[in-house]
This record gives C-alpha cells, structure tokens and sequence, in this order.
C-alpha cells in the first residue's frame, strides 16, 4: 500500500512543470467525510497550492466525492490505507516524509477534514511567516463552530448552516505548521493530533501561536454524522498501538454519551456540540465563516452519511484483520 501512495505523490509532483512553485501543501486523513470533504477541499485550496489526503477506507461517499474533485483539476492527491485504527500520527508523517523527496515547500500544515484556515485577508501562510525567525514552529488553534438546534437543517452546507462559534476558547487547542527549515531534519516527526514537532534532536524548537490566524473547526455537524463520527472514531482510537493513557480521552467520554442515549436527537448533538471538549461553553457569537470561495457545493446527492453503513463497515474491517492475526 505504501508503495502505491509513493507512486502516486511522484506522479502528482512530477506533473507540474515548475514544482518549485509549489509553496504551501496540506496533508490530511479522512474517513467517512462525505458531509464537509467538498467544502474542505474546495475553500482551503485558495490557502493552499496543494491538498494530499489519505482515505482510510471510507465506506461513505467520500472517495467518490475526492475523485471527481480532482477531475475537476483540482491539485489533489487521493491516498489509500485501508489498516483499521487511529493511525493518523504514523499516516502524516509517512505523508511529510514522501513530499519532501520531491519539493521544497515552503509550509506543510497537517488537518482534518473538519478544519478550515483562517488568515487576515485570506494571505498564505507562507507569506505571513516570513517574518519570523527560521527556527520558529508556528501553531494555528481552534476557533470552534458549535451546532445549535436553531440551525437550519434544510441547509446542506455545514459552512453556511452552523453560524455560531465560541465567544472564546476554554484553551487552545493548536496544529503545527512545518516550515521549509524544520523539513531539513531527517527525524523530523509529527507527535499525535499534530500539536507538536519533534525533530529528532535534543534541541526543541520553540512553538508559536500566531495570533491572527485561526482553524475553524467543525467537529460535530449533524445527528447522522456525529452518531458515526464518535461510534467509530473511540473504537479506532482505542486500537491504536501503544495508546497512552489520557490520549482521545474526550471521545471516549462522548462515546459512552452516545451509546446511553441512542438514537440521538439534535438536543442531543447540541448538548454534545456545547460540552466538546469544554463544560458548557454557553456564549456564542452569529458569526458565519466568510467569504466562502465557491458559490454552491456540486456533489451534495453523495455527501449523505448512513450510520448502520459506517458501523458495518468498520465491524467488517475488524473481522478481516483478526482474520489476518489468525492466519
């Protein structure tokens, strides 16, 4: 598998003319997306000159949805790992590790399916840390989107239906942006959920949170998505090699929620959506994300999720792989 994701980022970079112009390049792992994957792809690529993005076998519509973006010519690449478990950590690095034998970019800036840059005036990132010092690791944080039961269901945009954030953050949660000085170290690693650089080295560089930029995050979207969302996503998390104690705790606790209180309701989701990762953050502000850089969204009759899909999916995928064990 790793093979064939290593031809595939050659083949992209490979065909571009001036690779060098190449400047700033997100990487992503997704699985059962089919919701936000359009509008993730569609507004952060005006940021962004590339999106490389491993599916982890989504039994949605969210490949389908990826393919017929990049037939649009969109500059993404679709990966495949099919391996059961949250193995994001290893997947970003692997990613990291495979541009950076074919360019130089200037930033790589790992995300999630559910997060959307935010810089003053839509600037690119590399652009904006110019100034500071090489050495320096620049961290984007959370501006949380919160669904509400006043959001209008009929609008199947999550971007343009969930209009709240928090008024402020309980704390921030941050990503790192890999710079083009940071990418020069062999051993160059991504910690897990990306909140951290390890270079290998017994020096560790100073991390900085840029102020005037921001990931709006939308974590929980709608009563389909969130039941799939945190059903999968613990018992992903909780197959994941040598997990520590602490890591995903809070979808572990939004798992035990959603499994006394099936089948949800959107009172459900909201009290869920006011309480992630926070205890009743109350204070809201009707602030949409904008300017939106496409008008209407093409691929909504895929972007649809089936819970008991999703749920069959993964069970299928852990028989297999105890199969695997077995044999």
């Amino acid at each position: 598998m790793d093979s064939e994701n290593l031809i595939l980022i050659a083949a992209f970079f490979l065909s571009f003319s001036n690779p060098e112009d190449i400047r700033d390049v997100g990487i992503a792992v997704v699985k059962n997306e089919a919701d936000i994957i359009e509008p993730f792809v569609r507004y952060n690529l005006q940021f962004l000159d590339a999106l490389i993005i491993m599916d982890n076998n989504s039994s949605d519509s969210t490949r389908i949805i990826l393919k017929k973006l990049s037939n649009e010519g969109l500059p993404i690449v679709i990966l495949t790992d099919k391996r059961i478990g949250h193995l994001q950590e290893e997947r970003m690095n692997f990613m990291i590790h495979a541009i950076r034998e074919w360019i130089e970019p200037e930033i790589i800036i790992p995300l999630d399916a559910d997060e959307f840059l935010i810089t003053p005036d839509q600037a690119r990132l590399s652009d904006l840390l110019q100034s500071l010092d090489k050495e320096v690791v620049p961290q984007v944080s959370w501006r949380s989107y919160i669904f509400t039961e006043n959001d209008d269901l009929s609008e199947p945009d999550p971007l343009r239906r969930i209009r709240h954030r928090r008024a402020t953050e309980p704390y921030s949660t941050c990503k790192c942006i890999l710079r083009n000085h940071h990418l020069q170290f062999p051993n160059l690693r991504l910690n897990f959920g990306s909140h951290r650089v390890n270079l290998g080295t017994e020096y560790i560089p100073e991390h900085l949170l840029l102020k005037d930029c921001a990931l709006a995050h939308y974590p929980l979207r709608s009563v389909e998505q969130t039941t799939s969302k945190i059903l999968t996503n613990w018992l992903s998390t909780s197959l994941r090699p040598n997990l520590q104690e602490g890591q995903g705790y809070h979808k572990q606790i939004l798992y035990e929620y959603v499994r006394k209180n099936l089948p949800l309701t959107p009172h459900h989701v909201a009290y869920m959506a006011n309480n992630y990762l926070a205890m009743g953050c109350s204070q809201y502000l009707d602030q949409p994300l904008q300017p939106l850089p496409y008008q209407d969204l093409k691929y909504l009759d895929l972007a649809k999720i089936d819970v008991v899909r999703s749920l069959l999916n993964f069970a299928e995928d852990l028989a297999d792989q105890l199969r695997g064990y077995r044999n």
